[in-house]
C-alpha cells in the first residue's frame, strides 16, 4: 500500500544538500509530522498571505495549569489541526500534566 497521498515537502527546518544543490525533502508520515510541528509552533499572523494559519499556544505560557486551561488548549489544538492539516483526522488531543510541575505534554 502506498502513502503517496500524504505528499512530499521541504524538510523542517529547511536544509539544503550542497552536493545536489537542492533542498532536502521529506515525504509521507514524516511530512505530516513536520507539518503538525509547524502548525503548533506558528502564531496566527506570522505567515504571509495566511493570517489565520497556526495555533496561538504562546498565550498560555506562565499560566497556572488547571483543568479549564487544559480544555482550552485541547480545543485550540483540535481546531488548528482541523483547519490546517487535511491529511489527518483528529480523534483526540491528549494533554498530560503529571510528568513535571508546570509542564504539559501534548
Amino acid at each position: 500500500m502506498t502513502n503517496s497521498f500524504l505528499g512530499t515537502g521541504w524538510s523542517f527546518p529547511p536544509s539544503f544538500n550542497r552536493d545536489t544543490a537542492s533542498v532536502e525533502m521529506v515525504s509521507d508520515e514524516t511530512d505530516v509530522l513536520q507539518s503538525l510541528e509547524i502548525i503548533l509552533s506558528t502564531r496566527p499572523g506570522e505567515r504571509v498571505m495566511q493570517p489565520n494559519f497556526g495555533c496561538e499556544l504562546s498565550q498560555f505560557l506562565f499560566e497556572e495549569i488547571s483543568q479549564g486551561l487544559i480544555t482550552k488548549i485541547k480545543g485550540l489544538i483540535s481546531d488548528a489541526l482541523l483547519y490546517h492539516e487535511p491529511r489527518i483526522d483528529v480523534d483526540e488531543v491528549e494533554v498530560d500534566d503529571t510528568e513535571e510541575e508546570g509542564l504539559l505534554q501534548i
